[in-house]
């Protein structure tokens, strides 16, 4: 196994955030602050620039048509309110103007509208609240976004991913369970509806939403853990996926249609990827499921002084190069399987080797300890040799913080 030294095209990245100016966030007017309100300072930085938000409750924002970096300052509580009703967006970005949401706390709709530009949204939670609203229309929301990427993500009432590529790593996401309000009942939604999107989940955990019995013969039924009505899926690594406890009511699978499917939805999964369910089948028919061992990649995020790490912990006794750069748009190469989300003039091989159970391919690449380096996002990704031919893993990207 070997590591390779990264120093030519890591030195062109690292020379990025330099460029990047920050402004401070503070609701609270401490010292050294530069605007009160998320929503204002979004309307006056450049393009590129990085917002660091202190602790405090702040009004829901809107990207349109800018590139930013918005980062919670470490240790901060920052709760971003939509008491009035406001949905927080970020819309209409070009493949040149990157988004990254880090550590920010959402009590209302986070949506992503026609966006380009990669997106990355870390640490970031999604609070249920008194969101009600068609299973379609998730607490998080993407609609026709070429590259999006979360991880550490907590969504307790669905995730939405429609006309999109998106990637989901350590993510907990749940769907609502069945309730009733004064003059309506709602049934359990799922954790995840997928449309027309290509939706990849690394050691995801989705749960849908409970069932409830109402009377002997009323009841509320239970959400499979994702429905879909076009798409593909990729679930690699420790993944669940579980169907809604009936609680009494009938039991669903843990991968459900919506509405009619005309075209196959293929899914391919890892062997240690589980479909928890009470019903007879773990998926409805529509779902094509191929199951083998699939290469992944895992990330960790570092704040500056410290280092960024990645993981490819298979698949186990096959030739792996992990390789690590700047993202960059999508790019499908002849004959290897899976997209390329790394810029390739500014990547470079990490490691090579055979991963073994327990001996995972491991990369790192340390970020000097300087404050214009937050906000710096760095990709990983695996090639594989095996069985197969060549197969390219899921993208990791991770930020300094």
């Amino acid at each position: 196994m070997s590591k390779f030294p990264l120093a030519v095209p890591f030195a062109l990245a690292l020379a990025l955030p330099g460029l990047a100016q920050t402004f401070v966030v503070d609701v609270n007017l401490g010292p050294g602050f530069d605007f009160q309100q998320i929503r204002g300072a979004i309307a006056q930085v450049p393009d590129g620039a990085t917002l660091l938000v202190r602790s405090g409750t702040y009004a829901a924002f809107a990207i349109d048509g800018k590139g930013l970096t918005i980062l919670a300052e470490p240790g901060a509580t920052v709760t971003v309110t939509g008491a009035a009703g406001g949905i927080s967006s970020v819309r209409n970005t070009a493949a040149s103007q990157r988004t990254v949401i880090r550590g920010l706390r959402f009590d209302w709709q986070f949506t992503f509208d026609n966006c380009a530009g990669p997106i990355l949204v870390e640490d970031v939670t999604m609070v249920a609240g008194q969101f009600h609203l068609d299973p379609a229309t998730g607490l998080l929301f993407a609609f026709g976004c070429d590259q999006l990427f979360a991880r550490g993500v907590q969504n307790d009432a669905t995730t939405s991913v429609f006309d999109s590529a998106a990637v989901f790593e350590d993510c907990a996401l749940n769907g609502l369970d069945a309730h009733t309000d004064p003059g309506s009942q709602h049934a359990g939604a799922p954790s995840l509806y997928v449309s027309g999107a290509s939706v990849t989940l690394v050691d995801c955990a989705l749960q849908g939403g409970a069932g409830l019995l109402l009377a002997p013969n009323q009841a509320l039924p239970p959400s499979p853990g994702i429905t879909s009505s076009g798409g593909q899926l990729r679930l690699l690594g420790a993944t669940v996926v579980a169907a809604g406890a009936p609680n009494g009511t009938a039991t669903v699978p843990a991968l459900g249609r919506k509405y009619a499917v005309a075209a196959p939805i293929p899914v391919a999964l890892d062997p240690q990827v589980q479909l928890v369910t009470a019903h007879p089948s773990v998926a409805d028919p529509e779902f094509q499921l191929a199951v083998r061992p699939l290469p992944h990649v895992t990330g960790q995020s570092a704040g500056t002084g410290a280092t960024l790490t990645a993981s490819a912990p298979g698949p186990i006794g096959q030739f792996v190069i992990l390789v690590v750069g700047l993202p960059g748009a999508p790019i499908t190469l002849p004959g290897i399987d899976n997209a390329f989300w790394l810029d390739p003039t500014v990547s470079a091989w990490a490691a090579v080797g055979v991963p073994q159970t327990g001996a995972p391919l491991l990369g790192s690449a340390t970020i000097p300890n300087h404050p214009s380096f937050r906000g710096l996002m760095v990709g990983w990704q695996s090639l594989t040799q095996g069985p197969n031919g060549l197969e390219a893993s899921n993208p990791a990207w991770t930020l300094v913080r």
